[in-house]
């Protein structure tokens, strides 16, 4: 009896761990070899160029699976398998991911949720990232479960990194040759199911 209540109260610290260590994390992740790889090139016109969602999805394959774990391995989660959409009428990208999540007393989770995205330039790393990521349409383990709030926490935290840390798609040298050190917060347009940046804004 004495070892089942350490052990529980164990597994409540180490919740109470989990979400301390979500809410503090800023571990910057590598930027991976995916990054050094050729990518679709975007079509590019006199003042503008465009990019396709078979491009993005080109383009940010590589860099999945993506992995994170939390307190010693108690907590962790993968993210795969990401298809990229954009909508008709729509103004931001759709990026549709897998998860497999598991937290030491709560057993694991598996299934599939929707991201929808803005997008921004960043000259730092000479690509396209992620805009104030949202969840949509979660799911647990294509049984209509909900994803549990520690599992959607953990999900927030890695995807808040990869849209920090990597582009979805990286400029090559023709584009790049073209764009400013800085861009305009409206020089990046989705529209029309493609992504369309102004170029010398």
């Amino acid at each position: 009896m004495d070892t089942d209540t350490r052990t529980l109260r164990r597994l409540r610290r180490s919740r109470r761990l989990l979400a301390a260590a979500l809410a503090a994390s800023t571990a910057t992740l590598p930027f991976s070899a995916w990054m050094a790889r050729a990518q679709p090139p975007a079509a590019i016109a006199a003042d503008s160029l465009t990019l396709t969602p078979a491009q993005l999805q080109s383009a940010a394959e590589p860099a999945f699976p993506r992995k994170e774990a939390w307190l010693g391995g108690l907590a962790r989660l993968t993210l795969s398998r990401p298809v990229i959409a954009i909508p008709a009428g729509g103004n931001r990208i759709q990026m549709d991911l897998d998860y497999d999540a598991s937290l030491a007393g709560s057993g694991s989770s598996q299934g599939r949720f929707r991201v929808a995205s803005g997008l921004r330039y960043d000259p730092a790393t000479r690509g396209l990232h992620l805009e104030r990521p949202e969840l949509l349409e979660l799911q647990d383990g294509g049984q209509g479960k909900p994803m549990d709030a520690q599992t959607r926490e953990m999900v927030n935290t890695l995807l808040e990194q990869y849209a920090q840390d990597e582009p979805i798609y990286r400029l090559d040298a023709e584009a790049l040759a073209q764009i400013p050190g800085t861009l305009s917060a409206n020089a990046i347009r989705i529209e029309g199911g493609q992504v369309h940046l102004r170029l010398g804004q």
